[in-house]
């Protein structure tokens, strides 16, 4: 619709792909055909589309025979980053999302079952009030001792539990490239995630990388009784987000892009 919009108005349209499904010609999780078509619509007719990751990138490439750029996302952190040693000596996991059943909550429960030691954060909540899936999940979280539902938190409260993660932990089936993880990593906090955009968190040592339950339980153990990796780990992810995802790193490439498009207009 924006893109018509666009079109009858004589207006330049970019488009930021949100997760790897819009990449894939099925369009797997849009439920209508009208959902699909005007979406296929606008797509074809962005001025520019930018992507998350490589990934995304060739998706568009082979699915849509689109051209895309893959633009790291912008975010406003802390000055600050969280200090290792306090990560350590009460360590904490965290998850952040929706209560869907894409995002797994159930592999974070049978972590904390796994780990009763560990005490887990989980923020967020359903995508509906009732239903059999999430009505089963919070009736596990509450018989949890060492999970606490915060509910749905408002952005400025989002830092203190950012601050006081050890890990941020993400149990997704597919992702593009979570915001989660950007805001975890400005925080100094790493990630233990079943999904890695790009190879990113394998490459850059910015978490660990687990591609079932097992895997997550081993992460976690790890990190829990490895302070120095975990403060390792802590160190990169804050690098990396100062190196990538600040404000002034990260909004110049949008803005040679927007400047790029006015320019053919002109």
């Amino acid at each position: 619709q924006v893109a018509l919009w666009c079109k009858w108005h004589g207006k330049r349209f970019v488009y930021s792909v949100a997760s790897d499904p819009d990449c894939d010609p099925r369009l797997p999780v849009m439920n209508t055909l009208r959902e699909r078509v005007l979406y296929r619509y606008g797509l074809r007719n962005a001025d520019r589309i930018i992507v998350q990751t490589r990934k995304q990138k060739t998706m568009l490439a082979e699915g849509f025979g689109l051209s895309s750029a893959v633009l790291p996302m912008p975010y406003s952190g802390p000055t600050e980053p969280t200090v290792p040693g306090a990560q350590t000596r009460n360590f904490r996991v965290l998850w952040v999302g929706r209560f869907a059943p894409e995002k797994r909550l159930e592999r974070l429960l049978d972590l904390a079952q796994a780990l009763p030691s560990i005490q887990f954060d989980v923020a967020g909540k359903p995508d509906r009030d009732s239903d059999a899936y999430t009505d089963s999940l919070f009736s596990r979280a509450h018989a949890l001792h060492n999970v606490t539902l915060h509910g749905m938190v408002v952005n400025e409260r989002m830092g203190e539990l950012y601050r006081h993660a050890s890990v941020l932990c993400s149990t997704s089936a597919y992702e593009g490239f979570p915001n989660t993880f950007i805001e975890a990593w400005s925080y100094g906090t790493p990630v233990v995630s079943t999904v890695d955009p790009d190879n990113l968190i394998a490459e850059n040592q910015l978490g660990c990388v687990a591609v079932d339950g097992g895997a997550l339980i081993e992460a976690v153990t790890i990190l829990h009784g490895t302070p120095e990796l975990l403060a390792k780990l802590s160190s990169n992810a804050r690098k990396y987000y100062l190196k990538y995802h600040t404000l002034e790193s990260a909004m110049a490439n949008f803005e040679r892009v927007f400047l790029d498009v006015l320019a053919e207009n002109s």
